[in-house]
């Protein structure tokens, strides 16, 4: 059992303008510059402000102040904000956090996020709020585009329609949303399609960069009194996509997205924010539907697959611009994971049986504002459980014979199973730490 560290999160935002120290007259040569903060602690960037530089989200996130890209394939970039990257951020899709499904994290949050249905991503560029979730650094919230609500009774359709053409990878992207709403409700459905070869570069191309997606599903929103209920579902194929910097390819991703909601007053001065959320990741990769394998006894292919069921209830009592807001958050996860030769049914490893991890937390957060100066302070408990099975092997699998035989970096590495697996790597061609 894990129980994790006590966060606390505390920011001020001050529009004061800074002045140089008056100790003594400045020289002809010294230049004092004088301004106030223009770099918000949180901020939002609507989608349509910047040039769309590649299919995922996250080359567009790496546009942003603080931000950079680990670029492990087209369609699975990593976000990394101020060196911190991976589950050491909180990286969100609509509000709905969920664990990815790829062993090398192939299928990182942005991953999910085509750049033809994203609306706004919002960055909280210091310590991310307590409501949202664990997190050691900053947080990314990415909005998808929805039907909003109307301005009167009568209904009213919605369109809104991305279309991109990149010639670096010869990639077309199609996709957008359309709805209908009025006042009191909206509905709506999404939808993307994307298709790239190999990046191309003068004289030659990148293999293993070529990819193939699409994104379909519908939303829907109802007003009552001061609340609205909301609900949507998002169903993703990933197709053969490339990975360059690992061992494999994907082959698929067949991701669920299921999310219910409710926010509203429900006293004078109480608000109500309650959520209900399901991801179920599938997932297979190898290594020789895009590239070429050294050996039949080379060749390896790997099934997981994830599933994510979370909740959360908060009550915020007094403004938007002066609170306290006290709620708990629960997340389940059950992770599974295959590696095998298809040539050679023997041989076959499973590393994650049933992986199991459970997350309660609880937190207290207040934000007030003095003059010009703007605070929030955050406290916030997390619980953390995980536990597997007994790792399990094929007839065909020996602990000392070599898993794998790759060129990496230019040299060959061989890695053999340990005596014991008490620790298994989420990874396709490692079991244990570095060296399987």
């Amino acid at each position: 059992m894990k129980i994790s560290t006590l966060s606390l999160a505390i920011a001020l935002l001050s529009t004061a303008p800074a002045f140089a120290a008056e100790k003594e007259a400045p020289s002809a040569e010294t230049i004092v510059v004088t301004a106030s903060r223009t770099t918000a602690t949180n901020s939002g960037v609507e989608a349509e402000d910047e040039i769309s530089t590649a299919p995922d989200g996250a080359a567009f996130l790496a546009r942003q102040p603080g931000i950079a890209l680990i670029d492990n394939g087209t369609l699975s970039g990593q976000v990394q904000m101020r060196g911190l990257f991976g589950e050491r951020l909180l990286l969100r899709i609509n509000g709905q956090h969920f664990a990815s499904g790829g062993p090398n994290a192939m299928d990182p949050v942005m991953h999910y996020a085509p750049m033809a249905l994203i609306d706004r991503v919002e960055i909280a560029r210091g310590i991310s709020p307590v409501r949202d979730g664990p997190g050691l650094g900053g947080g990314v919230n990415t909005r998808l585009k929805q039907a909003a609500f109307g301005d009167a009774g009568s209904l009213a359709p919605q369109v809104d329609v991305t279309a991109q053409y990149r010639s670096i990878d010869d990639s077309i992207a199609l996709g957008g949303m359309a709805g209908i709403a009025n006042d009191r409700w909206r509905i709506g459905v999404v939808g993307s399609w994307e298709k790239g070869d190999d990046t191309r570069f003068p004289g030659g191309r990148i293999g293993s960069t070529s990819f193939n997606r699409a994104v379909y599903g519908v939303h829907a929103g109802l007003r009552t009194g001061p609340g609205e209920f909301s609900v949507e579902y998002r169903r993703q194929d990933t197709g053969k996509s490339g990975n360059p910097p690992f061992s494999m390819d994907i082959v698929y991703f067949h991701t669920d997205f299921l999310r219910l909601g409710f926010e509203g007053e429900v006293a004078d001065g109480i608000r109500l924010e309650t959520h209900a959320n399901y991801a179920a990741v599938n997932h297979r990769m190898n290594n020789y539907s895009l590239r070429p394998v050294a050996s039949a006894a080379a060749t390896r292919q790997s099934d997981t697959y994830a599933d994510t069921m979370g909740a959360d209830v908060a009550l915020r009592f007094g403004s938007a611009e002066r609170h306290v807001r006290v709620g708990a958050d629960v997340e389940l996860t059950d992770k599974g994971f295959m590696l095998y030769n298809p040539l050679t049914p023997a041989f076959f490893i499973h590393p994650l049986d049933h992986a199991r991890q459970s997350r309660i937390g609880g937190f207290v957060e207040g934000r007030a504002a003095l003059g010009l100066v703007q605070a929030e302070l955050g406290v916030r408990v997390d619980k953390h459980h995980a536990e597997t099975g007994t790792p399990r092997t094929g007839p065909g699998f020996r602990r000392d014979q070599p898993i794998w035989r790759l060129p990496l970096a230019g040299r060959t590495e061989t890695g053999r199973a340990p005596a014991s697996m008490p620790h298994c790597g989420y990874g396709p061609t490692w079991m244990g730490s570095r060296h399987a």
